[in-house]
């Protein structure tokens, strides 16, 4: 039985594996949420200049 530097929790006992799986979901999670808030902003960036950007010619 090792102790981790630092915890007094054995090693064995700190169940890393599902702590790893955790937080590999939660950085997939993120990088799908930022690449379809990145698709969906490009996507629809030439209508937001058409309809909001537009000024009128004096």
């Amino acid at each position: 039985m090792a102790i981790v530097v630092g915890s007094p929790i054995p090693a064995d006992e700190l169940n890393l594996e599902s702590i790893l799986t955790t937080v590999q979901m939660e950085w997939q999670t993120r990088l799908a949420v930022t690449v379809f808030l990145f698709y969906e902003f490009f996507l629809t960036l030439d209508q937001e200049i058409e309809h909001i950007w537009v000024f009128p010619l004096l």
